[in-house]
């Protein structure tokens, strides 16, 4: 998607911007009833070159229900 400039806890990066898109359908069998599981969902993710992951935001439906999550680097040591 491009670069951009991000900060989180850890610090302020300059990143390489992902999108991925992913859809699971899942039919599970529950004591002989079919019970199916779906999960959709988009997460963006940023990167940082010679650092790693440094963020991502997680979008989508699971079962029925929608969630969002969001996960941060907060610290990083390079040795």
């Amino acid at each position: 998607m491009g670069r951009e400039t991000i900060t989180v806890p850890a610090g302020t990066f300059e990143t390489v911007k992902f999108q991925s898109n992913s859809i699971v359908d899942i039919i599970s069998t529950f004591a002989g009833a079919d019970a199916p599981i779906n999960f959709r969902g988009t997460t963006i993710t940023w990167y940082a070159p010679g650092v790693g992951y440094v963020k991502s935001v997680e979008n989508g439906g699971f079962g029925g229900e929608a969630f969002s999550t969001t996960t941060e680097l907060q610290s990083y040591s390079i040795p």
